[in-house]
């Protein structure tokens, strides 16, 4: 039943889009039925009521329109239009059940949210920047590829976030879209001088901790109490001078930085490169570390944060471009709030 609200929402929005020229910049006073083959949608007052009818002419819907509440058909509540977006391009309707569900990214959104959504992708309808069929298809069976799955377990993916399969297309089409439309508006802008970068990094100077490239291995201790003393000398002496029949098995080294490591393993950070020392004994056996690498503390170059900062840098730029582009398509679109 849910899927096939989905596909009666989808439906009624198509015949709302046909019913507005793709050139209308006002809102004018719109009939409040539409009739359609097998489908009569009555937009009324609280909402959008779906009920079997047949085709009917201009003349007997205007006189359907005469006739008291009372006599109008039951019909089952499917949705709601929460909002209209009339643009250059055409229309935009934004549904309860959009407002209700998460992005097809998962993420949470106002209603504030999905009006700008919508408007941008009017826009990049505007400069042809929507992808067609093949490229949403190419993409989807890309994520089929990546991830093992088939069409039907996708579908299933898309379904526990509330999308149909043909939903979800139009949604990836809708966010290609308003991503392409704010690279070409607005990212392609921001340009960060060379200088502005260094100027910050002069300013803003980052120290690097101390990192210690190390490795672990565990002694298995013998069976027989009696002899573990003496194996534990024999392994203590082993780590001071490299003799004995010791062989521990190292771990891959890793990388720590000085404030993550714990008080009581702090004695890494006084040994030498390509010094062993023991840690503790264990349920495992004798905890041994080496130290293979580190680094001092130094300051970080520009070459590593380059990235960081012209991101810091463009940050306001991006907000002042956002606001104005967002004044922008406000004011070239008609939205009617229901």
């Amino acid at each position: 039943m849910k899927s096939l609200h989905k596909k009666v929402t989808l439906f009624l929005c198509v015949v709302s889009l046909s019913s507005v020229s793709a050139k209308t910049t006002h809102v004018k006073k719109q009939d409040a039925s539409v009739a359609v083959k097998d489908v009569k949608v009555v937009n009324s007052k609280d909402a959008l009521v779906a009920v079997s009818q047949p085709i009917k002419t201009s003349h007997s819907v205007k006189k359907e329109k005469q006739k008291n509440k009372a006599d109008l058909p039951n019909g089952d509540l499917i949705d709601k239009i929460e909002v209209t977006i009339y643009g250059d391009e055409g229309v935009q309707i934004i549904t309860k059940s959009d407002l209700e569900r998460l992005s097809i990214d998962g993420q949470e959104r106002t209603k504030e949210d999905i009006i700008l959504e919508r408007l941008m992708f009017l826009d990049a309808q505007k400069m042809h920047m929507v992808q067609g069929d093949e490229a949403v298809d190419a993409y989807l069976n890309n994520i089929q590829r990546e991830h093992n799955m088939n069409k039907e377990q996708l579908e299933y993916l898309f379904a526990n976030s509330g999308y149909s399969y043909e939903e979800a297309r139009e949604q990836l089409r809708i966010l290609y879209a308003v991503n392409a439309i704010v690279d070409f508006k607005i990212r392609s802008r921001l340009i960060v001088p060379e200088q502005d970068v260094v100027a910050y990094y002069k300013s803003h100077p980052v120290k690097l901790q101390p990192t210690y490239q190390i490795q672990r291995a565990v002694v298995s201790l013998p069976v027989d109490q009696a002899e573990q003393a003496a194996f534990k000398k024999e392994v203590e002496l082993w780590c001071q001078t490299g003799k004995g029949d010791i062989v521990p098995v190292w771990d891959e080294p890793f990388w720590i930085e000085k404030g993550d490591i714990a008080e009581s393993k702090k004695f890494i950070t006084t040994m030498h490169i390509g010094a062993c020392a023991i840690s503790s004994e264990t349920d495992e056996g004798i905890e041994l570390f080496k130290l293979a690498d580190k680094k001092e503390e130094r300051d970080q170059s520009i070459e590593e944060r380059y990235r960081e900062i012209t991101d810091i840098l463009r940050r306001p730029k991006y907000e002042e471009l956002l606001t104005d582009y967002k004044k922008q398509l406000r004011e070239s679109a008609s939205i009617v709030y229901l």
